[in-house]
């Protein structure tokens, strides 16, 4: 399994979510990002709760932001919006000049 818990005896690998998501934000910050948006997907129905990775990456997001001086997106991020919706409203909006997904 990939990025999730196994089964007893089963195997698995994991990333370091919040390490990825600061190498990624200070890349775009060093390319002259300032205003850089966040999308964690939006809400499935059938799970009953977002995914472990899906929160490590926001918050990941949100303490490199603010270590950075950087202005987040949205507070709280928005997960009824789908991702067409939320990019066009970026773009139409002016309100980032690149996006994390």
């Amino acid at each position: 399994m990939v990025n999730g818990i196994s089964q007893a005896n089963g195997v698995s690998v994991q990333v370091d979510e919040m390490e990825d998501v600061q190498l990624l934000v200070e890349h775009l910050a060093q390319a002259g990002h300032k205003r850089i948006g966040y999308y964690g997907g939006h809400e499935n129905s059938d799970l009953p709760q977002r995914h472990y990775s899906v929160i490590s990456r926001e918050k990941a997001y949100r303490e490199n932001m603010d270590r950075l001086g950087l202005t987040c997106s949205s507070e709280p991020a928005d997960y009824n919006i789908n991702p067409i919706d939320f990019l066009t409203k970026c773009m139409q909006q002016g309100e980032m000049t690149a996006v994390i997904c």
